[in-house]
């Protein structure tokens, strides 16, 4: 998606943005998930 509206409608700060917001969620998700694991042990 990010890369569709980045070359077709040749919005790249709007795909970037996209990307941004993605990464940061997948890394927000991934700590969660290793401060949980932590807990358990």
């Amino acid at each position: 998606e990010a890369v569709r509206s980045g070359f077709k409608q040749q919005e790249t700060s709007y795909a970037s943005a996209i990307s941004l917001v993605f990464f940061v969620l997948v890394l927000l998700i991934s700590a969660v998930q290793r401060y949980l694991t932590r807990e358990k042990d």
